[in-house]
């Protein structure tokens, strides 16, 4: 689909995350519409440029201000030399200006026939993807004056699946630059019977839209692959959080991590935590429980018993670490870290479709006596960190550098 000022492209997978996400809450007619309105007259995002060689080759794009996401893309973007790259994070803003209020309102009336021809949508999703268009055309200007698109080789956006770094990744191809996406979060091909649950439903590898798929290890890959991904799309490069993080040795005493899952698993928080306070009780530990960064972090005060204590939200998870003696764990990511930093680890299993890890060694738990077995049996986790994961990345990146 061609879209007037934008882009030729599949603009149903770019709006495809944020109507899901609509659609998941209940979105409204009037909040729809209320949103369209307002985006006539307000300016939702303003590029931020966290660092710009002269002429940089390579570009790495986000639109979260989360502290541990910029982090994240800063520690990444750096191993490729200060003079190779830009870093552009952008950032949620109000700002009026006239001259856009004007424009914005003519393209909205020639978005709109095209959007309304969009089968399966619904009011709701029409809307949805109007106002969506309008962050891009905001998205699109201002990266066009801050470019120049001839110097790039490289464009790397941190979740290709999110809309707005969904048309970022197609608006880098239609300038026939190379567009990456890196791994976020634990990524899944489709499972049946869970096709509503985004956790579950292939999101990320069925929105793929970017040249190479960066993954974490052979896991994401398998999963990959699974959904269709074909195999020279996929670079196996590690677990980018891990990348500069030195040795973490669990010095914890008779404490136990618990490490909780995030809003679309959190099913398993209240059995796993039961489990662990039964061990607890019955072999004189602690647990310290570590929220979801979405959660409050007082969400299960009520299931806590004397043995238990919730680690402030403030506390990076190589302080959290430090202080247990092993940590339990479902569905979180952090299995990974655990895994590299060589943190012994059980792994909670639901028995069920929504175990994100049914298809993963470790050592797993449903009940209480297959806990009690893990712990006999647990063991250091094997220590990948002799891995050079930067090297990785630095590697692929510098293939688009002209020295």
């Amino acid at each position: 689909m061609k879209l007037h000022s934008l882009i030729d492209g599949d603009f149903q997978k770019a709006f495809d995350f944020i109507i899901t996400i609509q659609r998941k809450y209940g979105e409204t007619i009037l909040h729809a519409f209320v949103a369209v309105v307002k985006c006539i007259f307000v300016q939702s995002y303003k590029l931020k440029m966290l660092h710009k060689a002269e002429y940089p080759q390579i570009v790495f794009i986000d639109s979260n201000e989360r502290n541990d996401y910029v982090e994240f893309m800063a520690n990444i973007s750096r191993l490729c030399g200060a003079d190779t790259y830009a870093n552009i994070n952008f950032v949620h803003c109000q700002e009026i200006h006239l001259l856009r209020t004007i424009r914005t309102m003519k393209l909205l009336a020639l978005w709109a026939p095209k959007i309304w021809q969009i089968q399966d949508y619904s009011l709701v999703d029409r809307l949805a993807a109007l106002k969506k268009c309008s962050d891009f055309y905001d998205i699109k200007q201002q990266l066009d004056r801050a470019l120049t698109y001839d110097n790039i080789n490289l464009c790397v956006v941190r979740y290709d699946a999110c809309s707005d770094h969904n048309f970022i990744s197609q608006l880098f191809s239609t300038h026939n630059i190379t567009t990456a996406t890196l791994q976020h979060g634990i990524m899944l091909a489709p499972r049946k019977g869970l096709e509503d649950n985004l956790d579950f439903n292939g999101t990320e590898f069925r929105l793929f839209v970017s040249d190479y798929f960066l993954v974490w290890n052979d896991f994401t890959k398998r999963e990959a692959m699974k959904a269709g991904i074909p195999e020279e799309k996929i670079k196996t490069l590690g677990v980018v959080k891990c990348i500069g993080m030195p040795p973490i040795e669990a010095k914890g005493k008779r404490t136990i991590g618990v490490i909780l899952d995030g809003e679309f698993e959190k099913e398993n928080n209240p059995p796993m935590l039961r489990l662990v306070k039964d061990f607890c009780r019955d072999f004189g530990y602690k647990y310290i429980l570590r929220y979801h960064p979405n959660f409050n972090g007082s969400e299960y005060d009520s299931l806590l018993d004397i043995n238990g204590s919730v680690c402030s939200k403030s506390t990076n998870l190589a302080d959290y670490l430090r202080d247990i003696e092993f940590c339990v764990v479902a569905n979180s990511t952090v299995l990974f870290e655990l895994e590299y930093y060589g943190i012994p680890f059980m792994n909670y299993s639901s028995g069920s479709i929504k175990d994100k890890y049914k298809d993963y060694t470790s050592h797993k738990f449903s009940n209480y006596e297959e806990m009690k077995q893990s712990f006999n049996g647990l063991k250091t986790a094997h220590n990948s960190h002799n891995t050079d994961y930067a090297k990785l990345y630095k590697d692929f990146f510098l293939r688009w550098c002209r020295r």
